[in-house]
């Protein structure tokens, strides 16, 4: 596994592991911050920075759509902030967003749902 630190607008340093076929998104203060202040646009710039370097380091392409990534991660940071405001799911909720999996469609069961609702954007 290969850690990069993302460095996007506004000085926010977001972590992603990359593997062959996936990047883990550490689901921090960092990436809350940051799609706090720049939205669904602030997203989309980090998932072409994610499929960027996923490129660079591997050398070849991460087959995931800008799209995809970016409903993906929307939806775990929205459905964490939903989730925070129940306790008795938060806890559940929160252990299981704490790093946001995108993996390519044969390693990553979820990419179908993503694949889909990115079909709206």
């Amino acid at each position: 596994m290969i850690r990069r630190i993302l460095s996007e607008p506004g000085s926010y340093k977001i972590t992603v592991n990359f593997e062959e076929k996936w990047a883990h998104i550490a689901n921090d203060d960092a990436l809350k911050a940051f799609y706090n202040e720049y939205e669904q646009a602030g997203i989309a710039r980090l998932s072409l920075d994610i499929l960027i370097n996923y490129k660079e380091i591997f050398k070849k392409t991460l087959y995931i759509t800008p799209q995809s990534l970016m409903v993906e991660i929307i939806a775990h940071l929205d459905v964490e902030s939903i989730a925070s405001k129940f306790p008795i799911v938060r806890n559940y909720v929160t252990s299981h967003t704490k790093i946001i999996d995108c993996g390519e469609e044969d390693v990553d069961n979820n990419r179908w749902l993503w694949d889909l609702i990115s079909k709206s954007f």
